[in-house]
């Protein structure tokens, strides 16, 4: 067999394994998303909660900052092992929540080790990504991503209906040993396969700046980041303590509300790249988020 097709055989294998993990994280930590906050109201304030989860973000900005060097330092494979086990342990911690201080502790551990997660997944992606197949790679593995997050949601209400609150961060926890095990036994197709470059944050931050296009996209992202972590904090809050909806009915909503990013992903891209472009597109979707969220008075 020619060196080259071996070499794209394993690729894909590799590229499959990703989306498998890619598929069993986003449950994992999917699991906690929505119930969280009404979870975390049990011991603490609303106000101390949204302070608390400002606190655990900023830290989480300053650790993606130095997160690049750490990556060129220790390797992304070494890090994306330690950075599972700093997960798993957030969400044991969970468990044992008693009150503001070690909901706090929990929060940190849980937002920094997630956010971390899917940047060392997402550079495993690129490495094993070739240039003519970036797109169709990215939109698979986005897919395996978005179905976890649509069956996470109504696994959550049966597990809080079995075995409250607690269960579900149990199960998040579990699912990340056979990730774990996964990363140790695929160690030799999973390492680094590129050279990391040295340069400075504000370096990257001057390059963006200038390039017009970069500097809107990380705007409109930046816009969207701040839609999705208030929805999923205070969303779930609304419609089960100030509307009553119970815990059952609320996790099938909220995965009927997820399905649309499954079977309308890869249209919308062919759409963008063929027919109106991607600007277009963004205009449409923030179109569509503007009147949904302004249906919520009603």
């Amino acid at each position: 067999m020619p060196k080259q097709k071996m070499t794209d055989i394993k690729r894909r294998i590799s590229l499959i394994i990703l989306y498998c993990i890619g598929l069993i994280l986003a449950i994992s930590s999917a699991l906690p998303a929505y119930i969280q906050s009404n979870f975390l109201n049990e011991f603490i304030s609303l106000e101390t909660l949204s302070i608390f989860f400002i606190i655990a973000n900023t830290l989480t900005v300053f650790c993606i900052i130095f997160f690049p060097k750490l990556i060129k330092s220790l390797s992304n494979f070494f890090l994306t092992k330690v950075i599972l086990c700093m997960q798993a342990v957030a969400l044991l911690a969970y468990v044992v929540i008693n009150g503001p201080v070690s909901a706090l502790i929990s929060i940190i551990l849980f937002t920094i080790s997630t956010n971390l997660l899917w940047i060392n997944m997402d550079v495993l992606i690129a490495s094993f990504s070739s240039a003519t197949s970036t797109g169709r790679t990215r939109t698979t593995y986005f897919t395996f991503i978005n179905f976890g997050w649509i069956l996470a949601p109504a696994l959550s209400s049966y597990l809080i209906k079995i075995g409250e609150y607690q269960l579900p961060f149990l199960v998040a926890a579990f699912l990340i040993v056979p990730v774990f095990f996964i990363f140790l036994y695929q160690g030799a197709r999973l390492k680094d396969k590129v050279v990391y470059r040295k340069e400075k944050i504000i370096t990257v931050i001057k390059k963006t700046w200038k390039n017009k296009n970069l500097r809107g996209i990380f705007f409109v992202s930046l816009l969207l980041q701040i839609f999705y972590s208030t929805a999923v904090v205070y969303l779930p809050l609304y419609l089960h303590q100030n509307l009553g909806i119970e815990w059952a009915s609320l996790g099938l909503m909220f995965s009927i509300m997820l399905i649309p990013f499954l079977i309308f992903e890869i249209p919308a891209g062919i759409m963008a790249d063929k027919y109106i472009g991607e600007k277009e597109m963004l205009f449409l979707g923030f179109f569509i988020l503007s009147v949904s969220l302004f249906l919520f008075f009603y």
